[in-house]
């Protein structure tokens, strides 16, 4: 099994439908570092909550390049292995390995084109169709407190009011400073997602992380990328109009399923100065179509190509409001064969938009992306 889909099997999104059988989903945080590495070829001090719950899975391929990579790849004798890791970790409400998941076939996801209207209005004139309510997939994240310098708030997002972590500078300091809208991977936010950020701020920016509808109990429903661009847009109005922050400095960033809103925002608000998508997805049919085949939740209308164009920035790609980088690990190769036609799209739309491959894997790559984050967020800024 190549290393491309064995990443596959290690981010798909857990289901939800527990209740039927009573099993408690294995916590991610809690997987030993053999099974890690042996079954799912994680990468050594990979983060767990991102790499093991499904934000992130081969959603860069086409379906006859899943088809054929699937065909070549899954032996007689990994094929087991990898439905048993993928059933071993994701507790989809079946008790042995020897149970398949449903047989489902992904072809039922639609195609998608390109499409010359703006992203922007075409979000105002669609509303998702859910066929299944509830919050998002679970994880197991450590609730706390803020640090010392860290505010909790909330902000609207419609009619919801959800909570998210900002620094907010010291009392008494009345300059306005660049600030960071930073959207964390997976499905769930805690200490550990504010600590990705500490670059952004050691370099001045002010960091803002929301935490999305039906993450961590809060209101609203899980969409799967669709209300969530809401949320990331309602948060960059709220944190725009800060009395600290800086309005014509506002940037936005994200990892993983964070880095595909990044993306889905930068194509919806106007105020962003850049931004950068850290091993983001542009495109979700392959994600949609993955997830069917093994039975992962998707809790949309998955039938319907509207669903999956409004929740993929490559179709929408001359829609950027503004410069972009689209980063992903070197080892991400399947991130490569969507990110490239993404950027290139939107350059021949005359946009400022790049897609670059980082070394390391999905995690691994991180601090290194935002590195070069900050530096290209300070060109714009100086632009």
């Amino acid at each position: 099994m190549t290393d491309e889909n064995k990443l596959l099997l290690s981010q798909v999104p857990p289901s939800r439908n527990r209740a039927q059988t009573g099993v408690q989903r294995l916590s991610p945080r809690t997987l030993s570092t053999p099974i890690e590495t042996s079954l799912l070829s994680l990468r050594k001090n990979q983060c767990p909550k991102h790499s093991l719950t499904g934000t992130q899975f081969i959603v860069a391929l086409s379906a006859s390049t899943l088809e054929a990579k699937w065909e070549m790849n899954m032996t007689k004798e990994t094929l087991p292995l990898a439905i048993c890791a993928f059933v071993f970790f994701t507790a989809a409400g079946r008790t042995t390995c020897a149970q398949s998941p449903p047989k489902i076939d992904p072809m039922v996801v639609p195609d998608i084109a390109v499409q010359n209207e703006d992203y922007a209005k075409a979000r105002k004139r669609f509303h998702t169709t859910l066929i299944e309510k509830g919050p998002a997939p679970e994880q197991v994240c450590t609730s706390t407190k803020p640090p010392l310098g860290v505010s909790e708030i909330e902000f609207p997002s419609g009619p919801v009011r959800l909570k998210s972590w900002i620094n907010r500078p010291p009392a008494g300091n009345r300059r306005k400073s660049p600030a960071v809208l930073f959207l964390h991977g997976g499905f769930c936010f805690d200490f550990s997602d504010w600590q990705v950020t500490q670059a952004f701020r050691d370099a001045g920016f002010i960091v803002m992380i929301p935490e999305l509808r039906g993450e961590d109990g809060q209101p609203g429903n899980f969409t799967m990328f669709y209300d969530e661009v809401d949320d990331a847009v309602n948060a960059a109005a709220y944190l725009r109009k800060q009395f600290y922050v800086d309005p014509h400095q506002l940037f936005v960033a994200g990892h993983s399923t964070g880095g595909t809103l990044t993306m889905l925002a930068a194509m919806t608000f106007a105020h962003f100065r850049a931004a950068a998508s850290f091993s983001g997805s542009p495109d979700a049919v392959g994600y949609t179509r993955h997830a069917v085949a093994i039975g992962a939740d998707v809790p949309f209308n998955y039938k319907d190509p509207m669903e999956l164009q409004l929740r993929s920035a490559r179709v929408y790609a001359a829609s950027f409001k503004c410069p972009v980088r689209i980063y992903y690990g070197a080892d991400e190769t399947h991130f490569a064969l969507s990110s490239q036609p993404t950027a290139k799209l939107a350059r021949e739309h005359g946009l400022d938009v790049q897609a670059i491959a980082v070394d390391g894997g999905h995690n691994s790559a991180v601090d290194a992306e935002i590195r070069m984050a900050i530096d290209f967020f300070r060109q714009t800024k100086r632009e």
